[in-house]
């Protein structure tokens, strides 16, 4: 396993990059930016392209931490406390599944994975031109995807909620992103399965909703490019951009 050899740290930028030596012969570098300065992207490049060259590391590779990305749409303060309120009837201290914070939950567009600086950059500008109206949400029942073992509260697919969707997928795709092979269902994550019988706690955790649960619907004014931190502790979500409709 590689080990580090020492920090560089780029603090004025508060980026930190720590190289990381895998052999005699290559020397990896690991980038880390607690609050990324896209600027100085370019600039921490020149630099760190410059210690390799006086340090004669001729078979090194930059690697980059790049960012996670998504796009979607946030939820109107009544309904997060309607879902709040749902879970909380819903959720025990030995459910055994994995319950998303009410921060993170959002109604995704797009999800865009891996992403670097001018990717983001062209994400930006290419979101800013999306031209629609805005969009009438209207939350539907309860329901489980049970291969990969989520608890979700559905969307209804309005033809609004389609437009928009087909108009991020395509402002995206001269950034470098492909639309995803399956068709746009749109939900919000409630909860995931942490074991293995994930059917069986599906199925427990559906057979306590006798009455499936109504939705205040709201009308969507804007989307949102979400930066997504993956822990131990479960996903955290940080707006990167917003786009008015």
């Amino acid at each position: 396993m590689p080990h580090c050899t020492g920090p560089i740290a780029f603090r004025e930028s508060a980026i930190y990059a720590i190289p990381v030596r895998a052999s005699p012969s290559r020397a990896f570098f690991c980038l880390r930016a607690p609050q990324p300065s896209l600027r100085l992207a370019g600039l921490l490049t020149r630099c760190l392209a410059d210690f390799l060259r006086k340090h004669g590391n001729s078979g090194a590779v930059l690697h980059y931490l790049r960012m996670r990305l998504f796009i979607g749409i946030p939820l109107a303060d009544a309904v997060m406390a309607e879902l709040a309120e749902v879970c909380a009837r819903l959720r025990s201290a030995v459910d055994g599944l994995r319950w998303a914070t009410p921060e993170t939950w959002h109604i995704t567009l797009q999800f865009l994975g891996n992403a670097t600086a001018e990717q983001h950059n062209c994400l930006a500008a290419r979101l800013a031109g999306v031209v629609s109206p805005p969009v009438p949400i209207h939350l539907t029942a309860l329901g489980v995807f049970d291969r990969a073992g989520i608890l979700y509260a559905g969307v209804d697919l309005a033809p609004a909620l389609i437009w928009l969707q087909q108009r991020v997928v395509a402002a995206t795709a001269p950034c470098g992103f492909q639309p995803e092979n399956r068709p746009f269902h749109p939900h919000i994550t409630l909860a995931r399965t942490k074991g293995q019988n994930r059917a069986r706690q599906l199925a427990g955790l559906m057979a306590k909703l006798r009455v499936h649960p109504e939705f205040t619907p709201f009308t969507a004014r804007e989307f949102l490019l979400y930066e997504s931190h993956l822990s131990a502790q479960g996903s955290r979500y940080d707006v990167r951009a917003r786009f008015p409709l």
